[in-house]
């Protein structure tokens, strides 16, 4: 993820919006926090050497080792607009906004379950409000895309089904490595969860097809006056 973001910032740097680059960069530095609070949790509980690529199904493979690189390092040879909103509607809305979002989830629903590593929940819970962040920033850019190009919105649609559909999948293989299901709570608990996620974000995307970008702005200053207050 950290590697992935840096071709979208190119991209904002060379337009010259420099609001956004800055924001970007900030962008970039939590996800470097992000692996290091992972790779602290997995030395302390005895694992930080140990090979783990055995537990990533594969259709995370095919997320996060094919769809998203190539989406994101596509930007270098062809930075459209289209190109743009295909790249962070996987990144922002999909992996963050659907894929990260039920992943902390499950961690939550475990881990408050059956009471155990408070430590680590505190933890995801800080890199959540991160993410909240992210995905916001994703909304925005999007948004201000498809309010210059209201065409766009179908690229939006095609992403978040296709990778919806790879949710799925990811939380469906890793249950089936774990045939005794050693946490108690059916998969179709996480997979409702996903559900729920992508559903909002298409509903908060699918306003940006009737504003302006006046109206963008607007309601992202909004957000932003009302974080702060």
């Amino acid at each position: 993820m950290t590697l992935d973001l840096l071709p979208l910032i190119n991209v904002i740097a060379r337009e010259g919006r420099i609001e956004e680059e800055l924001f970007l960069t900030t962008f970039l530095w939590e996800e470097g926090k992000h692996v290091d609070f992972f790779q602290r949790f997995l030395g302390a509980i005895g694992v930080g050497t140990a090979d783990l690529r055995s537990y990533q199904t594969p259709a995370y493979e095919k997320v996060f080792y094919e769809i998203l690189p190539e989406r994101l390092h596509s930007l270098h040879d062809d930075p459209s607009p289209a190109n743009m909103v295909r790249a962070s509607t996987t990144y922002n809305l999909a992996v963050e906004g659907i894929m990260a979002e039920s992943g902390y989830n499950t961690y939550f629903t475990i881990i408050d379950g059956h009471k155990i590593l408070p430590g680590a929940r505190k933890g995801i819970s800080l890199i959540k409000l991160d993410e909240s962040r992210h995905i916001a920033y994703g909304i925005f850019l999007i948004s201000r895309l498809i309010a210059e190009n209201p065409g766009l919105f179908s690229i939006v649609e095609e992403v978040m089904a296709e990778m919806l559909e790879y949710a799925k999948d990811i939380t469906e293989q890793s249950y089936g490595q774990f045939p005794d299901n050693p946490f108690g709570y059916p998969p179709s608990v996480f997979i409702e969860y996903t559900v729920l996620q992508y559903t909002k974000r298409m509903a908060r995307i699918s306003k940006a097809r009737g504003q302006s970008l006046d109206e963008i702005y607007k309601d992202t200053r909004k957000v932003i006056e009302d974080e702060d207050s």
